[in-house]
């Protein structure tokens, strides 16, 4: 697949399986990437996205060694998740086809960093060099370019 999950938080073990990490090279981005081509967010695997049912199976209060049972014991190789998306996210993909679920207001660099767009390079962090200036593209096509370490999505 090429996600990492985790718990949604260390407190409360009940709270949720989140989508942590997304491998560049997995199937999960692989996916992403051509869904982006053609504009279509239907389907697209974002980190910070909750596993809300595993074959069919709602897990949504379960702990992670349940939801990971769940998983490992699924017949055959294929094993099909329901994500569930924060309503007001917005999702954030970048080239390497890692799209990120964030809030509106969430800064780009750490939206960046978790998306692992690591070839990002920053010099002043306050905006003025422009060495992390990135372009964006907005889902109704349109590009503007932003600066990472002070942008908010």
């Amino acid at each position: 697949m090429g996600i990492i999950l985790s718990e949604v938080s260390e407190v409360d073990p009940f709270a949720g399986i989140c989508i942590t990490s997304i491998d560049q090279h997995g199937a999960a981005a692989g996916s992403n990437s051509k869904k982006r081509a053609i504009q279509d967010n239907g389907g697209i695997v974002c980190i910070n996205d909750i596993i809300v049912s595993v074959d069919g199976h709602n897990c949504q209060n379960e702990t992670f060694e349940e939801v990971m049972g769940r998983i490992i014991q699924a017949d055959g190789k294929n094993v099909a998740l329901t994500l569930g998306r924060e309503e007001d996210n917005v999702i954030v993909g970048w080239p390497n086809g890692v799209c990120v679920s964030c809030r509106p207001g969430d800064s780009f660099g750490a939206v960046a960093y978790a998306a692992q767009q690591a070839d990002i390079q920053y010099s002043c962090s306050s905006g003025s060099c422009g060495t992390c200036e990135q372009q964006i593209i907005s889902e109704d096509g349109s590009s503007r370019f932003i600066r990472p370490c002070v942008a908010r999505v």
